[in-house]
């Protein structure tokens, strides 16, 4: 009994130690187990390059974590093995021959998967790195993703590593050989005799490898020695609540891949769809909602859908003006990082006017016309009553008939024919358009107060405020549509627009001038080659004038021995 208990704890304990040596690959690529592999990707990256050997000269337990984070990596890209893995651990792939290296993974070894990235064999220590170009995407997102936040998946075409030779270029590791003419470094020396007795000394690209400093003996079958290919990778990308229009997204080094290089950014930039009802400016939102005229002039009490499907009410008492803007609180985009805060909602009223009238309602407006000016109810207008210039406070202020000649106003609409309309209803617009401090001096006849208009010749006429907002609403009535003056949202809008235009200008701007540069990188390669060309040809030159001289040496020689 003694003996099984014993035996017993003897197995515990070695279980025991076999669960604590066992290291788990989602501890040591530092992701969680629900990791996608793009995530899986990024970490390996970052830590490879960090414990990378040849970054870690003479440091066993550097080189140790670069085999582990290895392994680990190549167990987790491999769905079947991941799987595995999951559900068995280390064991279960061990049972199944599929572990790290050892498994057949198509890695020869943990630097065959450093070179998937980084194009080939062990860098050399104290080399620096090449970084690629970053990528720019622009990609669209509606404004309830704005509100709302959202995940989007986008599916991104970029160039990659060959997956059959990791950008080697070779069709196994081992055809890939150090080059015996310039002994890996990529140059070589030459020395030329350009005149008796001096030599020229100068280094040049090796003509076998073409300055790589290895030859290849049989390429890749997959992508013929390219190295690359174009491929497509799927990116989540998750939308905070309240970003920015132009606001960007960065995924480090998924750019595009080139051997012997470390990727560039993706750089993904939100753009802002058009929205059928709401406007963004900020953190505020803007909106147009259409009422009758008898809502205008009684009140209303509407609704509205927010961004998020709740519902806004509006409500109006009396009057309410065209183009009045109402301010609700706390109803606009969230705040990005507080989203407990909200801008504001702007809304803008419209007054939709009748096509037409049917004669009997036309006749009941037209009722309250026939009262006398005394008994005529007076309409409040502050808007419309600007202070009265000190030379006109003592002048007396009598109505005058409208009978003398029509003379059309500088401040009509645009497109009124005022010769087809009574003066009464052409005069209140004109004053309507007017601006404020030119209402007072606008209907004033020229012999009774010259000094106030400035001697026009053209005779003007003063009428009462009621009469004038009387006629206004019968111009209304009689639906002759002229449309108001622009409102503060409508130039709001302009401006707006406006500033997208300078924005659109400055980005063609910065788009001529990174065109600009790559042509004057395009140019400079070539004036590489074509100096290397030169080169190859005064090379040959040179040879050429050696031998000649030499052989005239030696004829020389030949000729005074005999």
């Amino acid at each position: 009994m003694r003996g099984t208990t014993t035996w017993l704890l003897i197995v515990a304990c070695a279980l025991l130690a076999a669960l604590v040596s066992a290291k788990d690959y989602y501890d040591i690529l530092d992701v969680p187990r629900d990791a996608q592999k793009a995530q899986i990707k990024r970490h390996f990256k970052k830590l490879s390059r960090v414990y990378h050997p040849d970054k870690n000269a003479g440091d066993e337990a550097a080189s140790q974590k670069f085999m582990e984070i290895a392994n680990a990596y190549e167990v987790l890209m491999d769905d079947e093995k991941r799987s595995i893995y999951d559900r068995y651990g280390e064991e279960g792939l061990k049972q199944n021959g599929g572990q790290g290296r050892g498994g057949g993974g198509g890695f020869h070894d943990a630097f065959d998967i450093f070179s998937h990235f980084f194009g080939g064999g062990r860098q050399h220590q104290g080399h620096q790195e090449k970084r690629g170009p970053d990528i720019l995407i622009p990609f669209q997102v509606t404004l309830e993703d704005l509100y709302n936040g959202a995940d989007i998946q986008l599916d991104v075409s970029k160039q990659v590593l060959c997956d059959h030779c990791h950008g080697s270029g070779a069709r196994k590791p081992e055809d890939i050989h150090i080059c015996d003419q310039c002994e890996g470094r990529g140059m070589i020396i030459k020395r030329a005799q350009v005149g008796p007795g001096m030599f020229q000394q100068f280094q040049q690209a090796c003509h076998k490898c073409d300055g790589k400093g290895k030859v290849i003996d049989h390429v890749c079958p997959v992508c013929a020695g390219k190295k690359v290919r174009r491929g497509n990778e799927d990116y989540s990308l998750h939308i905070e609540r309240g970003m920015q229009d132009g606001q960007r997204i960065i995924l480090d080094e998924e750019s595009d891949e080139y051997p012997e290089t470390i990727p560039g950014n993706i750089v993904f930039e939100v753009r802002t769809a058009p929205h059928a009802t709401f406007e963004r400016r900020g953190d505020h939102l803007y909106t147009k909602q259409h009422i009758t005229l008898i809502e205008a002039l009684v009140g209303f009490k509407k609704t509205m859908t927010q961004l998020d499907n709740s519902i806004i009410e509006l409500v109006r008492e009396g009057v309410t003006q065209y183009g009045f803007v109402q301010t609700i609180k706390g109803q606009g985009m969230p705040h990005q990082d507080n989203h407990s805060q909200h801008g504001d909602l702007f809304v803008e009223y419209q007054v939709v006017f009748p096509k037409e009238i049917d004669p009997e309602t036309i006749e009941y407006l037209k009722k309250d016309t026939h009262l006398t000016r005394e008994n005529q109810p007076h309409l409040v207008h502050q808007e419309l009553q600007p202070p009265l210039l000190a030379s006109a406070t003592a002048l007396p202020l009598t109505p005058h008939p409208l009978t003398a000649p029509y003379h059309p106003s500088q401040h009509s609409y645009p497109g009124m024919n005022p010769y087809s309309v009574p003066p009464y209803s052409t005069l209140s617009s004109d004053y309507m358009s007017m601006p404020q401090h030119q209402q007072q001096m606008y209907m004033t006849p020229p012999q009774i107060h010259p000094q106030l208009i400035g001697g026009a010749a053209a005779p003007h006429y003063y009428v009462e405020e009621s009469s004038l907002w009387s006629s206004f609403l019968e111009t209304c009535c009689c639906c002759f549509g002229y449309g108001p003056p622009q409102t503060p949202f409508e130039a709001m809008h302009r401006q707006e627009m406006e500033r997208r235009r300078i924005m659109a200008k400055e980005e063609k701007y910065r788009r001529s001038q990174y065109e600009k540069a790559l042509r004057q990188e395009n140019r400079r390669l070539s004036l590489v080659q074509s100096a290397k060309a030169s080169s190859d040809q005064a090379n040959t030159t040179a040879n050429t004038a050696a031998t000649q001289a030499n052989t005239a040496a030696n004829a020389a020689t030949a000729n005074n021995s005999n």
